[in-house]
This record gives structure tokens, C-alpha cells and sequence, in this order.
């Protein structure tokens, strides 16, 4: 259904009927009036369009598609539809296009944009190139109109824009509070006005409809994106040379959309095409470039679209069955753990309409098996599920470039659920884009409704200059198994797109083998060099470039790589720094020759002739095929600067050993039967050390090279078990069960050694008894990176199989943490000192390493399954999680809540306990190994920057993370004696014991034994850090003077009034009273209560004093249906006692924590007692803002008082800030009054001028919830609980969505599923969610508080408005934020501040942008915003100019009623 329009819309009525024939529609191609703001405007037409869309060649298709295309495609859009369904018989009355109308139109067409259409049905059911999200781009500083034509049936269809530059009224594309509606009616079309103030790039959606299930339109396919290019430039498609602004690049604006484009500079003509003279053998390759101004270089640009749970059907018949169930196994799907068709298939994750999921390539392996076909070498599944030898390249996305071409993805998260994690192998990305001082990065969480621009350093083939295939993809594991994933091919020869010669080589291997074709004899299609730079060499017979030489057999497992068989050179001879060795080599290897090459390495002894053609001038084992070595840029580097010759040797070998080893996780007997783990043999074999089993952390000097050689002693058989099934499954499916080491960030040859078996590469993985080598350069001081098997991971990271390299200062040393004298190479803790030359603060530092880990496959004592999935191999939520193989359930601890972290109850946790000083600098290395879920990872009471490189970065205590992301912490509080809780702060990840300590012991005095190493001054083991003359020495200026700035709070109950008809009878708030009465009050939980959460404000440097006073009632117990964890306890208690945490401020841990932890004493208040918690509000020298908003949260039972209402938050403004509160329906303050509580407030700065509006700020604060537990009000009392999600897989329901959600006590719930008064999926009434109103033009900061009680993560957006990206935001004065207008990866103790203007009048919904299923739960609201001050009291209603009748629109619109 769609809302009918208020008062008639400009433009001509059009008869569209209700089938999508849009030929009749009005031609509106001179788009709207323009705005008088004299930007160049540029137009698109676009449609909305029902259509199939076939996910992958084997069939997996969404019958309900829908997407945005070009209006110029239509006609090819409607004759693939109607080809698909010749045969099929037609439906009486139906006015579906038939193929003889809509030929010639798309032939047309087709014949223009240089596409070819299908000519045959089965073809029509295949993926299309033209079925495509759709990508408009403009130029930053141009008005875009668009047109929108909606041929989707009985729905009203809107272009809704996250960004900004907008009128929220006309142009919204969608239906909001007040706002007339902005949508295009069934048949009729609505145009839009967008201002392209900012570069970057920014999703849209339909607006219509708000629903994240089958019965919306976004998880059908209705979304695309606008990219705003860097000011003049122009861009055209990389094949057939089509140009958006004419041959030449100088002409007019020419519709042309693509996902893979080329972005040109101006002045820059598309047609410029340089062609080389020369070849392979005598090229001269040019010199990597770091950085590039994409406004001045042409660059290549990729616009990925991450989207989830699809609703699909499988193709259409009986599947291939497994091999093994012929054999008596029930193994139907040996990866998934699921058979048969239909709902009961797990889910795919597709990327831009496409999704390549490993059941479907195990089908086609099965199937070959089936028919007869004989395989050299075993292959069971996962081995070989990006293979393009076994498979045939994916139909997901390949992303194309010649080495040293620039490039850029637009990544855009446009689907409605999951926060994925996007990693690109090889690759490293600037954290902000083009800002060199942020860090590297090269996986980041996004999630629905966000974009991101990323970067890649160096260009196409990295700085070594290597050509080949490399994957990306979602890194939460079952995602990857699902289908999304895609590959970035980089050549090293001109491809024209045309035959050919034949490889000049006499080998069969090669036979029929030619230029222009693949080894399986696909076309290679053509690849326009990037004008302005030196253009690719030419392929030749005997040097065709990557991918012709290797020696593969198609529909085989991927070829090992060569050992490089050749004598030493006299310029490979290295200086003495490792004495009885000439040359750098692997461990234990002292001859390349093939025929010494150690019998147990897993190489080709002898490379074919062209293999050592396309070597590099001095191949070794893990490097054969860079252009620029790997040594010889070190050598360059070592010469230029000298804090590399500080280092202990350019190299160093290591050998890694991977095998299968119990892992205990706890002292309860939790354990894993089947963990896996690296370790390396000189520090012995894992199991014979002492203490509890942990993952590999290694060290390495920034600038060295590391020769890793890997032994494979994992097991040949795994026997099947609740969690897995056996490996191998059955005799019909045996396996190799290689094993690799996949590392992200440093540079290696992915085509060799990259731990993966991608497209046309080689297999880089040990078969079981075997070696291999891996090469590594640590060319920059990375910090924590993160490693890992690629080739079973998905089996063998969630057993363990995971660690991290950390790449420490030049020049450093790494030294035990408890014996004097020892390094150590490895493990969790180890104190790291720098070169006495390094001047960097501080000289030495404690480093703690923490892995983070979920989907542990685990048993108990008594050999039960913990969690387990439904069936063997299954996908859904599972296991238990851990930290370093560690846990400390907090389901094993009995008694009082508020003691569950007290060691002097339980004891310290099984987790490591880090030891340290007090006062010593501290360094966290933390990175996410397994498997699937997000995580808040927090410390109690300390504090890092943001960007650890960046003194001026903001203030910190919470990431976000996700697996395959890594980051190092640099702590910036003071550190005092006691103990610091770390955790994953989530409800469930507490539950399943994700906490540990850092314990801080008191400094014994100068000149007596310390029990830990320590280089502080005046310590026994050890002189302190001697520096240089080169290094001056610093003193860090002293804190100012603080002020007391006291609250009393009360504790207490509430009967908690969320929307009128919903209720929360069990809530718990805090309430500030201005004195505490001789009793609790008596509180009448019969009339539910509207309330506001606690939100206190202070200026910077406060002391801020909480007298907290506990009023909570004796009768406390858990409320029926409510929200579970994973291994939930029927018998938890609950707690009496309450407490206040606070993020992010400083304060004595042992006695203003608020919550009891480890040995320091009681922290929580018992029933009707008082507490009084202390904490500093002062920033870090150097910090750039005051600390903004802070978390405040109940620490005396996490899993009760949380979910019912003890959250807040506390805002540190400025130390000049006042706050005014702004009454309800009210825009501003009035400035005579101030407040210091309340959610909504006008903030003034400089108190002698406060009406200076330059100086005035609008404020809000908004507390996100979830795992609430709401009920039907019933006259007071609780009626029926409110759903939780539906389950979407038998037995396999996420405890992580279960409860209900909603922002400051409130909550608005859409759609019949989720809301009891049965309204539809969209926004058009108003909220009983926060309603705040703003003038116009007037600052405003949006304070967004993450008071979330589970681990899902979320997005939020502002409709029409645009901000710096708070999470990548960096000095303005250096380089400004992206600007953005949703925020992702917002979890647990996640805080941000949204800065932005809005000029716009009108209701600007605040919202979730996860559709499936917060925001139909009720997370949404509205910043109405109205005229600004100066402007006539009678302003005409939204959308009208006060010269106009409100019978008549200022929109720009056309429809037909």
C-alpha cells in the first residue's frame, strides 16, 4: 500500500499500469526547476523495475527482485524478463512485455553501450551484466535531479538518499512524521534534488518501505548508490572506452552509470590509450607510487555493494547429492550441514546481485564425480572454493587493474542486517582516506546503510609490483561460505580482448593454451590502459604474463608452486650479521637447486620453462613472481634511513609448526577436543608448557623480512562430532588437509604465497606431513597484525587456529616480562624497549596481547556439547567464546550478581591476568581470530587514543570489533594500584566469561627485588631507559585545577511507560533528586511512568560526585520471557545491590569503579544504603575535545538491571559550556535557566556573551537499547510480551537479536509483526520516540550513546543532514573526515558525536539503519526542524515558501493518480 499525496503534485498525469509497463510514462527529462544556487545541474532517469535476479550460473535466483537501473536500459531489462519467460505459460489478463515488442528497442540499445544480450531463455536465467545495483556518480559542487520512474507494482517507491544536501520534504524518498510523502506512487514518478556538497560515497534505498524481511523491498534488491567524484573529472568504462562526458572529455553530460569505472582527471581525454613496444623481457617498470591525488590521476574505481539475507530459491530441481551419502553417510552437505531445497538451504550473502556460495562449487565437484570425471589429486571442498582451476572464475565480482594502476572501492553496505567485516588480501588502507597519518588498516567493520571510501596504498599490485589474483570478502566465516566473496586481478600484459598466439611451449600442460584466453579458453576481456600512465608491456609466446605460464590443469586442484631451482648469484651474498650462512634462506635450507630440495617441502622440484621466465631475477622459496623484490626495496629503505640499521638483521627465519591439541578453557572443565594452534618449536611443543595453552603472538623489528617455514602435523582424520562433520567425510571425498599461514598487512607474493588457493594461483598450503615457506616484509611499523589458515579456516579458526605478528619498533628489544635476561620472540606479554636511539615516548613499554575468539566448538567436564548448532556443520550462533583460549563463565559462579567478578569470592578468572606497576606505560594488542560475531571490547578505567600514531586523535575506551581486525591501544590514564577490568562488554559475551584483569601492584622501593621486569627508573632488575643526546627529554604539563560538580542519584523502580500501549513493569532507573528523603520513596508501579534515562553534564575538569542511594525493591527476580544468552541458567538470581559505572573518565579503580572487581574491595551499594563514586573529567594533553559523551551503566548485575533501565550518560562539555534545558515542543532555551541533567539542551559558550549565536549549540543525547523485555499495557499491568524476532533457522534463533529495542525509554514500533496496533512498514505518523526540534541554520550535536545490553552491532543515520565520520575522525587541521550520514559498528559502550547544520525545514528522522530487525523494533524518531530564528512566527507548513498557497507544492514531482 502507499499513502496517498496531500494536495496535487507538479507534473502531467501518466495511465502506468499496474504491471511495470512504464512506456506511457511522462517524458520529464529536463528535470525540476532549478534551485537559483547557481551549482551546474546534471540529470539521470532512473526506474524502478520488477525483474528476477539470478545470483550465480547455478541457479539461486530471488523471483521478487527489484532494482534501480537507467531508464535508457529499460528496454533491455524488459526483454531479458521476457525472455526468461518464453515457454512459460501466460497468465490470463496479464500485460507482460512480449519478446517481439521489446526486441528491437534493447537490441538498440545493447548495440550502443557495447553490451551482448541473451538469445536464449537459460540465458535470460543467468546473471546479466546489466542487472546491477545502480551507481549515479557527479562531480563534487553539481546539483544532480533525478527522475525517478516507479514500475514496481502496487507499492509506492522512493529514492531515499543517506546523505545530505536535500530538501527532507521534497526529496527524502520517503514518508516521514509530518513530511508529506516523497514517494512515487505505483506507475508515476517522483524527481529529486540533490546537492553534491561532498566527495565520497553515499547509499540510497527505497524509502517506501522500512521492512527488513521478504515483504520489504531493500533485501530484494531496491538500492544503489551516489558517488561524488573530486571536482572536474569525468569518467568512462574501462572496456568498451564509453565516457560520461564525451570522447573527448570536454563535451556535455552523458547518463552513463557502472559499478567498475574508470575516474579521469581534467583535461584528461578517455581516448588518450598509450601502447607499449615492449615486453616482459625488457620492460622497465616504474616507480610504485604511495600516494596519488585521485583528483589529479586517472584511477581505476570499484563500487562494491555488501547486501545479506536475500530472500532466494535455489535453482529449480533435485540438488546434486554428496558422494558420501551413496556410502551410508548422511552428509548432504558436507560444508553446511544442510540438504534439500527450498527454506531449508542456509542463506546467501551476495555481493552486488552476486554470490558464489561453496555448497553450489561442492555440487559442481560432486557432480563431476558423479559423471566420471577423474581428479589428479583429492579435493574435498573448502581447499578449493575460490579455485578458478577446479571451478572457473566466480561470478562475483572480479576487480580488474594493470600493477601500479591507482585505485579506489566505494564500499557500500545496502543490506539490512549484518555488520560484516570487509578484508582485501594484500592490500593496506589509510583508516581515513588521504590522510597519511591515520593508521593502515586492511579489514573494517561496516554495517547496513553505511559507505566507505578505501584507498588502496601503493596501487594495483602493492609496492613489490606483483601481478595475480587476490580475494576479498566478508570475513565472518559462514558469510564467506555464503557466497560473499570476489576477487582483485591485477596483470602484468596488455589485454586487448582479442585472440591471440599460442604459448610457445612443447609442455602438454599448455597445450591449446594462447594469449587473450584463460587456461579454461574464457576470453579475457579487453582492459583500456589508464590514460596518462606508461602503459602495460604486450604479452608475448613465451612471457605472456600472469596468468598464461602457470602450469595448471583445468578442473584440477590448483597446481603447487615450483621450488626455483637455480644456483645462488654473487649479488645475493649477505654481510655477517648471520654468521655460517652465506645467503638469506628458510629455516634449515641451504640449496634452491631442485634436485636438493628437502624431500618433506611441498613444492615441484623442476619449474616448466615458462614458470622460470616469469620469475623475478632472484626467486626464493615464498617469493618467485614480484617485479620489485621484496629485499631489494628493503636494501633501498636501509640505506635511506637509519633507524633500520639499528635492527639485529634484515631477516630472520623461523619455523612454525601447526597441529591438533586439547585446549582447556576454563577450570570447569570447558574445553575444546579438537584445538588447533600454532607454535613455534624452538619455544617448544604448546602442550608440553606449562599453564594453559595460548595462541601465537610473535615478534618482529619493523623493517625486517621473515622466512617462515611451515609444517603441517595437523591430523589426517577428525571424527565427527556435534559441531563438525568428519574429516574427511567419507572415503568418497578424502582429502590433502593442507594448511597454510594466510597474514594480513605486510607484503608477500600472493601468487606463491599468499595461504589461499585464489583464481588462477598456485595452492600456498602444506598437505599433512609437509612444509612450505612463507615470506614476509614488515615494511611498516603495523603494530598488531593478524594471521591465520585460509585454506579451512572456516572449520579451523573457531577450533583455534589463529594468532598475530607484531611489528615492533626498529631497533627494538623484546624482553620476558618476569625473568630477567630472556627475549621473548613469543607470547601474550613481554616488555618491549626501544633502541636507545629511538626518541619516541615512551623508551619502553608492558605489551598485552589479547585474541578474541567466538564459535568455539566446546565441551564440559562430562563431555556434553556447549551450544552446539543444530546439526554437524551448521552456521547459526554456537559454541562459546573466549579470550587467549581462555574463559571465565560467569554461568559458573554462583551467588549474588553483584560478586561475580570478585576474586575474593571466586577467585581470579581462568582468563590471563596481566601484571604490571603502577605508572607503567602499558601497550594492548587486541585482534578478533574467530569467527563470526561482533565484539565491544572496553578496560575499565583506561583510556587510548583513537589513532595511536596521532597525539591529537580522540579519546577512547571502546572498539568495536570484528574478526580478522586488529588494533593496538596505547594507554593514556593514570595507572594506580589495583585491578582493571577488561571484557567484552556485551550481556552474552560477559556471560560466556569474554573478562579478565590487569592487576597493577604498587612500585616496591628503590633498590629491592622486583617480582616483574621492569626498565622504570629505580627498579633492581634493570637500569632505566637510557637515551641519547639525540633524544630530548619531555615532562608532561600538570593537570588543571578541578572542580566538584555533585549529583545525588536515586535507584529505584518504575513501572516504565515505552509507547502508551507498551510497558516495561520491571524497569529500574536512576533519578536525580535535589535531596535524598529518611526513606526510599514509595513508588506506585500500577500507573506506568514516562520517563527521560539519566543524562548528566558537566564542564571539562569537573570532579564530577555521585551520591548514588539503592531504592530497588526485595521482591527483584528475572521477568517472565526473559532475553537468554547462550548456556542461559534457569536459576540465575538477581541482585539488590546497584552501582554506576562510567566509561572513559578517570578515578581510583579500587574504590569509584562501580563495579567489584578482582581484589580490589566492594564497590557496589547494598539495598538502601548510599555510595558515593568520584571521577576526573579531564582529557589527555593533546587531546583535541573535551571527553563529549560517556556511558553510564549498572555494574552490580549486568544481566538484569542493564536490559530494565539502569543506563545513562554523562556529557563533558567544554570547560566555558553551559547547558539550558529545552522545554517539550520547544526549538530553544531559554538562556536564563540552567541545568545540568536532562537529555535535550541549548549549550552556550563564553558566559560573558551567551546570545552570541556563533556560540550556540542545540544538544541532544539519544541512548540506543536492545534486549529489552516489553509487554502489552494492561490497564497498568503487564499483558502479553511484545515478539522477539522470528527464527530464522529451525533450532538456530540468534539469543543476540532476542528482547526488544527502542531509544530513552521509548519505543515506536512498525509493521504487523512487531507492532500491536498493526501498521505498516513505514514512518509517515508521529513517534512516541524522542521528538526534538531545532532551528534551522543553528548547530546542532547529536550525542549517540550505545546503552545496548547484547552484542549485535548497529548503524544509525540522520535523514538529509551529513557529518564528519566520527569513528575515522582526525585534526581538522591536518585533514578533515569523511562526511557521512550514518554511522556503523555501534555496539555496546560505543559513543559518538554527530556535528552537522541542518537548513532544511522539516522532520529529518533519526533512525537504525538495520532494517532486519531494529528499526521495525522501534528504533526511530525525528529532529524536526523549524524555522530559524529572525523569520517571520508563521511559517508555512513543510514543503511551502510563505509566498505560497499550502494547496499548491514547492516539490518537484510528477505522479498519476
Amino acid at each position: 500500500m502507499f499513502r496517498a499525496q496531500a494536495g496535487p503534485m507538479k507534473g502531467t498525469e501518466s495511465s502506468g499500469s499496474s504491471d511495470g509497463d512504464s512506456s506511457s510514462l511522462p517524458d520529464t527529462r529536463p528535470g525540476p526547476k532549478a534551485d537559483n544556487s547557481g551549482q551546474p545541474t546534471i540529470h539521470y532517469d532512473v526506474v524502478a523495475f520488477p525483474i528476477t535476479i539470478y545470483y550465480n550460473r547455478e541457479g539461486d535466483h530471488d523471483h521478487n527482485g527489484m532494482i534501480f537501473a537507467l531508464y535508457d536500459n529499460l528496454p533491455i531489462l524488459k526483454y531479458i524478463r521476457a525472455l526468461a519467460r518464453v515457454g512459460q505459460p501466460r497468465i490470463n489478463g496479464s500485460s507482460d512485455d512480449l519478446l517481439e515488442d521489446v526486441s528491437t528497442k534493447a537490441y538498440e540499445r545493447a548495440g550502443k553501450i557495447g553490451v551482448e544480450l541473451p538469445v536464449t531463455p537459460q540465458q535470460a536465467k543467468q546473471p546479466n551484466p546489466l542487472v546491477r545495483p545502480l551507481v549515479l556518480r557527479a562531480r563534487q559542487g553539481e546539483q544532480m535531479t533525478v527522475t525517478l520512474h516507479n514500475c514496481i507494482p502496487d507499492r509506492a517507491v522512493g529514492l531515499h538518499l543517506v546523505g545530505g544536501g536535500y530538501d527532507v520534504v521534497t526529496a527524502d524518498g520517503s514518508d516521514v512524521a509530518s513530511n508529506r510523502s516523497s514517494l512515487a506512487p505505483p506507475g508515476g514518478t517522483w524527481e529529486y534534488i540533490w546537492s553534491c556538497d561532498h566527495e565520497g560515497v553515499f547509499p540510497f534505498h527505497d524509502g517506501g518501505n522500512y521492512s527488513g524481511d521478504e515483504n520489504g523491498t531493500n533485501v530484494h534488491g531496491l538500492f544503489g548508490a551516489l558517488v561524488v567524484e573530486p571536482p572536474g573529472t569525468t569518467w568512462r568504462d574501462p572496456t568498451t572506452g564509453l565516457a560520461s562526458h564525451g570522447p573527448d572529455g570536454s563535451g556535455g553530460f552523458e547518463q552513463l552509470d557502472g559499478l567498475y569505472l574508470d575516474v579521469l582527471p581534467a583535461g584528461q581525454s578517455p581516448g588518450d590509450i598509450r601502447e607499449s613496444d615492449t615486453s616482459l623481457a625488457d620492460y622497465c617498470w616504474p616507480k610504485p607510487q604511495e600516494y596519488v591525488c585521485f583528483e589529479k590521476a586517472a584511477h581505476r574505481e570499484f563500487v562494491v555493494f555488501f547486501h545479506d539475507e536475500p530472500e532466494f530459491e535455489p535453482a529449480h530441481g533435485a540438488p546434486e547429492s554428496s558422494p558420501c551419502d551413496a556410502h551410508g553417510h548422511d552428509h548432504r552437505d558436507i560444508a553446511h550441514g544442510h540438504g534439500g531445497g527450498g527454506h531449508d538451504n542456509l542463506p546467501i550473502m551476495p555481493i552486488s546481485y552476486r554470490a558464489e556460495p561453496m555448497i553450489n562449487r561442492e555440487r559442481t565437484l560432486w557432480r563431476l564425480l558423479r559423471t566420471g570425471h577423474l581428479l589428479e589429486r583429492p579435493v574435498l571442498n573448502e581447499e578449493q572454493h575460490h579455485s578458478s582451476w577446479m571451478f572457473g572464475d566466480p561470478v562475483t565480482p572480479i576487480l580488474r587493474a594493470y600493477i601500479g594502476d591507482p585505485v579506489r572501492i566505494r564500499l557500500v553496505h545496502a543490506a539490512v542486517k549484518e555488520t560484516h567485516v570487509f578484508h582485501l588480501h594484500l592490500y593496506e588502507w589509510h583508516a581515513v582516506p588521504q590522510d597519511t597519518q591515520s593508521p593502515r588498516i586492511d579489514a573494517i567493520s561496516i554495517s547496513p546503510q553505511t559507505g566507505h571510501t578505501i584507498d588502496p596504498v601503493w596501487g594495483a599490485g602493492n609496492r613489490h609490483q606483483v601481478a595475480g589474483d587476490v580475494i576479498w570478502h566478508c570475513h565472518l566465516y559462514p558469510h564467506f561460505h555464503e557466497g560473499m566473496w570476489g576477487m582483485f586481478r591485477t596483470f602484468e600484459t596488455r589485454q586487448y580482448g582479442q585472440d591471440g598466439q599460442h604459448l610457445q611451449s612443447d609442455d602438454p600442460v599448455y597445450a591449446e593454451r594462447r594469449i587473450g584466453r584463460f587456461p579454461d579458453n574464457t576470453r579475457i576481456d579487453a582492459l583500456l590502459p589508464l590514460p596518462g600512465r606508461k602503459p602495460p608491456p604486450i604479452p608475448t609466446p613465451d612471457q605472456p604474463g600472469y596468468p598464461l605460464y602457470i602450469p595448471g590443469t583445468v578442473r584440477q586442484k590448483s597446481p603447487r608452486p615450483p621450488w626455483p631451482d637455480r644456483e645462488f648469484k654473487e649479488d645475493e651474498k649477505v654481510g655477517s650479521n648471520r654468521p655460517g650462512q652465506q645467503f638469506e634462506l628458510p629455516c634449515h635450507v641451504t640449496s634452491l637447486l631442485g634436485a636438493d630440495m628437502p624431500p618433506d617441502f611441498d613444492y615441484r622440484p623442476f619449474p616448466t620453462a615458462l614458470e622460470r621466465k616469469a620469475f623475478n631475477e632472484f626467486p626464493v622459496p615464498g617469493e618467485l613472481f614480484t617485479r620489485n623484490r621484496l629485499a631489494k626495496q628493503q636494501q633501498q629503505e636501509w640505506v635511506r634511513d637509519c633507524q633500520f640499521r639499528r635492527n639485529t638483521s634484515t631477516q630472520v627465519c623461523h619455523d612454525v609448526v601447526v597441529a591438533q591439541r586439547r585446549i582447556d578453557y576454563n577450570s570447569h572443565g570447558w574445553h575444546d577436543k579438537h584445538g588447533h594452534l600454532y607454535y613455534l618449536p624452538t619455544e617448544g611443543d604448546a602442550a608440553d608448557q606449562p599453564g594453559p595453552m595460548e595462541p601465537l603472538f610473535f615478534r618482529a623489528q619493523h623493517g625486517q623480512i621473515l622466512n617462515l617455514t611451515l609444517r603441517n602435523d595437523t591430523p589426517e582424520r577428525i571424527e565427527e562430532t556435534e559441531f563438525d562433520h568428519a574429516f574427511p567425510p567419507c572415503e568418497a571425498l578424502p582429502w590433502e588437509g593442507e594448511c597454510s599461514l594466510h597474514v594480513h598487512m605486510v607484503k608477500f607474493d600472493p601468487i606463491c604465497a599468499d595461504g589461499a588457493s585464489v583464481g588462477w594461483n598456485y595452492m600456498s598450503g602444506a598437505r599433512h606431513g609437509r612444509k612450505m615457506v612463507y615470506r614476509w616484509w614488515a615494511d611498516q611499523e603495523f603494530g598488531t597484525i593478524f594471521f591465520h589458515d585460509h585454506l579451512f579456516a572456516n572449520y579451523r579458526q573457531k577450533h583455534g587456529l589463529f594468532g598475530g605478528l607484531l611489528v615492533e619498533p626498529a631497533g627494538s628489544s623484546f624482553l620476558h616480562h618476569i625473568e630477567p635476561g630472556r627475549q621473548a620472540v613469543a607470547g601474550i606479554q613481554a616488555v618491549i624497549k626501544r633502541h636507545p636511539n629511538d626518541c619516541r615516548e615512551p623508551p619502553w613499554f608492558r605489551e598485552f596481547c589479547i585474541g578474541i575468539a567466538d564459535f568455539i566448538p566446546a565441551w564440559d567436564r562430562r563431555h556434553r556439547a556447549l551450544n552446539p548448532p543444530a546439526q554437524p556443520g551448521g552456521h547459526g550462533d554456537q559454541g562459546v567464546m573466549g579470550l587467549n583460549y581462555r574463559n571465565a563463565p560467569i554461568r559458573e559462579r554462583a551467588g549474588d550478581p553483584s560478586n561475580w567478578f570478585n576474586s575474593r569470592v571466586h577467585g581470579d578468572p581462568d582468563t590471563p591476568v596481566f601484571r604490571t606497576y603502577a605508572g607503567d606505560p602499558i601497550w594492548i594488542r587486541l585482534l578478533q581470530g574467530s569467527h563470526e560475531e561482533s565484539h565491544s571490547f572496553q578496560i575499565h578505567a583506561l583510556r587510548w587514543m583513537r589513532f595511536r600514531n596521532q597525539i591529537d586523535s580522540i579519546i577512547r575506551n571502546q572498539q568495536t570489533t570484528g574478526i580478522a581486525e586488529a588494533f593496538t591501544f596505547i594507554n593514556q590514564a593514570p595507572l594506580t594500584p589495583g585491578d582493571y577490568m577488561y571484557k567484552l562488554s556485551g550481556a552474552d559475551d560477559l556471560w560466556l566469561g569474554c573478562w579478565g584483569l590487569i592487576r597493577a601492584f604498587d612500585r616496591p622501593p628503590a633498590g629491592s627485588h622486583f617480582d616483574l621486569v621492569t626498565l622504570a627508573s629505580g627498579s633492581s632488575d634493570g637500569p632505566g631507559q637510557a637515551q641519547t643526546e639525540e633524544c630530548a627529554a619531555s615532562s608532561p604539563p600538570s593537570a588543571p585545577a578541578s572542580k566538584e560538580r555533585r549529583f545525588r542519584i536515586q535507584a529505584r523502580p518504575a513501572n516504565l511507560s515505552y509507547r502508551d500501549d507498551i510497558i516495561d513493569p520491571h524497569a529500574l532507573v536512576y533519578e536525580v533528586v535535589d535531596n535524598f528523603s529518611s526513606d526510599c520513596p514509595a513508588i506506585d508501579l500500577t500507573t506506568p511512568e514516562r520517563l527521560e534515562p539519566l543524562v548528566l553534564w558537566c564542564q571539562e575538569g569537573d570532579d564530577v560526585v555521585v551520591e548514588l542511594r539503592n531504592c530497588l525493591p526485595e521482591n527483584l527476580r528475572v521477568e517472565p520471557f526473559s532475553p537468554e544468552v547462550p548456556l542461559e541458567r534457569p536459576d540465575r538470581p538477581v541482585s539488590r545491590h546497584v552501582s554506576l559505572h562510567a566509561d572513559l573518565v578517570t578515578y581510583d579503580v579500587r574504590m569509584h569503579d562501580g563495579a567489584t572487581v578482582g581484589l580490589n574491595p566492594p564497590q557496589t551499594v547494598p539495598p538502601g544504603q548510599v555510595r558515593e563514586y568520584r571521577w576526573n573529567t579531564s582529557r589527555p594533553t593533546n587531546s583535541p575535545d573535551p571527553l563529549g559523551p560517556i556511558l553510564l551503566q549498572d555494574m552490580a548485575d549486568f544481566r538484569h538491571h542493564r536490559h530494565h533501565g539502569l543506563v545513562g550518560a554523562l556529557v563533558v562539555l567544554p570547560a566555558d559550556a553551559i547547558p539550558h534545558p529545552v522545554l517539550p515542543g520547544e526549538a530553544t532555551a531559554d538562556l536564563g535557566v540552567e541545568r545540568w541533567h536532562g537529555p535535550r539542551m541549548t549549550v552556550t559558550r563564553n558566559g560573558d556573551d551567551p546570545t552570541s549565536k556563533g556560540l550556540i549549540t542545540e544538544e541532544m543525547v539519544l541512548l540506543m537499547q536492545d534486549g529489552l523485555r516489553l509487554f502489552l499495557n494492561a490497564n497498568g499491568k503487564p499483558g502479553s510480551a511484545l515478539p522477539d524476532p522470528p527464527n530464522e533457522e529451525a533450532g538456530e534463533a540468534e539469543k543476540e537479536d532476542q528482547g526488544q529495542k527502542g531509544f530513552n525509554y521509548r519505543t515506536e514500533p512498525i509493521g504487523p509483526v512487531f507492532d500491536p496496533r498493526g501498521s505498516d512498514y513505514s514512518l509517515n505518523k508521529e513517534p512516541a520516540t524522542p521528538i526534538w526540534q531545532v532551528p534551522a541554520r543553528r548547530k546542532v550535536r547529536f550525542h549517540l550513546v550505545g546503552a545496548l545490553d547484547k552484542p549485535r552491532a548497529h548503524s544509525f543515520t540522520v535523514h538529509g543532514v551529513v557529518w564528519p565520520e566520527h569513528r575515522f575522525r582526525s585534526n581538522a587541521g591536518r585533514q578533515t573526515a569523511p562526511m557521512v550520514s550514518s554511522e556503523a559498528a555501534i555496539t555496546s559502550g560505543t559513543v559518538r558525536t554527530l556535528e552537522f547544520t541542518p537548513t532544511h525545514q522539516g522532520d529529518h528522522a533519526y533512525r537504525n539503519g538495520v532494517l532486519k530487525w531494529a528499526l521495525p523494533q522501534g528504533m526511530w524518531g525525528s529532529l524536526r526542524v523549524r524555522q530559524a530564528e529572525g523569520n517571520s512566527e508563521h511559517e508555512p507548513p513543510y514543503g511551502y515558501t510563505a509566498d505560497e498557497p499550502a494547496s499548491s507544492s514547492s516539490s518537484s514531482s510528477s505522479s498519476s493518480s
